[in-house]
């Protein structure tokens, strides 16, 4: 009797065991689970050059933090965006783009570097816009 015991509890075991790997295995149960999304700033950026003519219309971007994106107006411009922490570093890197207006999807502030020096462009609320 005693051995059936010792059996039933083994198999019993062995079965919770067998049980636990495969809800935390790749191939079902809780690994499925959500994870929580990088933390990422998302951004409305119009491009405009000259006087303020519209080159581009509206890019949303939706950038994770510490990701370089660099956006090509044409084979001679790009702008270079880099997030740092909850804000944005943007550097200007061709010179005939003369305004570029941001508006921010979360809190944070972002400060932008042009021909070398940096505008600090303050804090940013949620869905405030800002611009150089």
């Amino acid at each position: 009797m005693k051995k059936i015991a010792v059996l039933a509890l083994g198999v019993f075991v062995l079965a919770a065991a067998a049980l636990a790997w495969f809800m935390t295995s790749s191939s079902g149960g809780i690994s499925g689970a959500a994870k929580p999304d990088e933390a990422a700033v998302t951004l409305d950026v119009e491009w405009f050059i000259g006087d303020g003519e519209l080159v581009l219309g509206t890019n949303q971007l939706r950038i994770p933090l510490g990701m370089n994106v660099k956006l090509l107006i044409d084979s001679d411009a790009a702008y270079t965006l880099t997030i740092e922490d909850y804000g944005v570093h943007a550097e200007l890197l061709a010179d005939q783009v003369t305004a570029v207006h941001f508006h921010a999807h979360t809190l944070g502030s972002y400060r932008i570097l042009l021909q070398g020096q940096e505008r600090p462009l303050g804090e940013l609320d949620v869905f405030e816009k800002g611009s150089i």
